[in-house]
């Protein structure tokens, strides 16, 4: 059995971020994930300044920068702020071997306590152990469901596509309450010709098919 004082699972940049701070602090530690990476991710890709000087991103080679543009019930709106366009592809990917910790492609099925550790498919076993799997995190199943359920009138739905594309738009474009969508949709170019468009939104229970939006 794999012993590590910490283990994270999940190795987008909540995981990765972790597993990096705690490797600048000489801490023992492990991340597993189900997929290998670099690997898709369904998000549209655009990030903060806060996020560039929080996660030290001075380094990180493929970030444009983009005006904001938000369309409300057919009026354009350019804001202030500037949005900073990645492709979630290389930029987990990117994140995650900074961190330098070592990564276990591992699909986790069952986790136990057992004095005083944590026991992850009779493979792994920790002291400490870090969530950070996303929607359907195994650690939030596990310990926290039962006790923190999930509101299911406010679950996002969402889809997206990124393709190979030569457009070139110096701006991000949203649009909010489309064609009475409860939510936006988006258009970003990014670097190398890639384009990212999707639709997502709060749909408050409602059965609304979001393939209708998409088309």
């Amino acid at each position: 059995m794999k012993f590590s004082e910490v283990i994270i699972i999940g190795g987008g940049p909540a995981g990765s971020t972790c597993a990096w701070k705690l490797k600048q602090s000489n801490k023992d530690c492990i991340l597993l994930d189900s997929q290998k990476f670099p690997r898709t991710k369904l998000c549209a890709g655009w990030i903060t300044p806060k996020v560039i000087d929080q996660l030290e991103l001075s380094d990180y080679p493929n970030i444009q920068v983009k005006d904001n543009y938000v369309n409300f019930f057919g009026i354009d709106k350019k804001l202030k702020s500037k949005s900073y366009a990645i492709r979630r592809y290389e930029f987990d990917d990117w994140l995650l071997k900074r961190s330098g910790v070592d990564v276990y492609h591992h699909k986790v099925h069952n986790i136990k306590k057992q004095d005083g550790f944590y026991i992850i498919d009779d493979e792994y076993k920790c002291k400490y152990l870090v969530g950070a799997g996303g929607s359907h995190c195994p650690v939030y199943i596990s310990f926290f469901k039962a006790i923190h359920p999930r509101n299911k009138n406010y679950e996002v739905c969402c889809l997206d596509e990124e393709i190979k594309y030569d457009y070139k738009d110096k701006a991000c474009r949203c649009w909010f309450y489309e064609h009475n969508i409860q939510g936006y949709s988006w258009c970003v170019s990014k670097n190398d010709g890639y384009l990212n468009i999707g639709v997502g939104g709060l749909f408050k229970g409602e059965k609304v098919d979001i393939k209708e939006h998409w088309d």
